[in-house]
């Protein structure tokens, strides 16, 4: 009887300790996603954002509502709403609700735009980045310079996109670029804003920047910006930082708007948690 006790002991004791462990988990999980370290994690990556800026001369569009909480207001040039969604496996689409036109405008203007946005699911970059952008990009300039045989091409970052995926997304754009057509758009006008094809061109923090700004002769780049680090651990935590940490904000936010965070910045940044 008392080997069977102590058996019982052992086996209660492991439990006890399982339970114990993963509560500690969770509770270092919990104080590694707080707000402070999360608005740490934004400022520190909006400054690889102003980096990026700087280093390609391109003006600052954030894909909302993410991208907002990584750009000052005085380097916001405008916004876009381009959903992560679009771009998932089997799903890719092109949005006939958000175009997304009025960032012709900043691309003709300024030859060129980068666009923010981030993830907080362990990847590299976001979906949105990845395909749903340039996915619009290859639209639009199937649409809009037809004549031009590089403009007919998907480009997507071969370190992210399989080949397999690649070609499967090709296979539907014609459809896409018919369903833009019936909306009647005034193809003339999207010409005289931009004098060129869009390519997208991807940056993350592991991307090694120009060191004098880039010119592009044949296409105006939109340059995808993914703010935050990869941390390989997936949605866990590296130390106090916090990947993707402007993501899903109505979650951690508690009414905190980027808006809010960039005018009271400095309060914020030495109020204790």
């Amino acid at each position: 009887m008392s080997k069977t006790l102590q058996t019982a002991d052992l086996i209660f004791s492991s439990a006890s300790t399982d339970f114990s462990w993963n509560k500690t988990l969770g509770e270092l999980k919990r104080s590694a996603l707080s707000i402070t370290n999360r608005l740490r994690s934004i400022e520190q990556d909006s400054t690889f954002v102003c980096a990026v800026a700087d280093a390609y001369n391109l003006p600052l569009v954030a894909n909302e509502r993410c991208g907002s909480w990584y750009i000052p207001p005085e380097r916001k040039a405008g916004s876009v709403y381009f959903k992560s969604t679009d771009g998932h496996a089997g799903e890719w689409s092109f949005s006939m609700r958000r175009l997304n036109l009025q960032v012709l405008d900043i691309i003709g203007a300024k030859e060129g735009c980068i666009i923010v946005d981030s993830t907080r699911r362990g990847k590299s970059m976001p979906d949105a980045l990845s395909k749903t952008v340039p996915i619009w990009c290859a639209v639009l300039n199937m649409l809009i310079f037809p004549e031009i045989a590089e403009a007919q091409q998907l480009y997507t970052p071969p370190s992210v996109v399989s080949k397999s995926e690649h070609a499967q997304i090709e296979t539907r754009l014609d459809t896409f670029v018919r369903g833009l057509t019936l909306l009647g758009i005034d193809i003339t006008s999207l010409r005289a804003k931009v004098a060129k094809p869009l390519r997208p061109i991807w940056v993350t923090q592991s991307s090694h920047l120009p060191l004098t700004a880039p010119t592009y002769e044949d296409f105006h780049p939109v340059v995808l910006c993914t703010s935050s680090r990869r941390v390989h651990v997936g949605e866990v935590f590296e130390g106090a930082y916090v990947q993707g940490a402007g993501d899903d904000s109505e979650g951690w936010a508690h009414g905190l708007t980027a808006q809010t965070f960039w005018s009271h910045k400095d309060l914020l940044m030495t109020t204790p948690e």
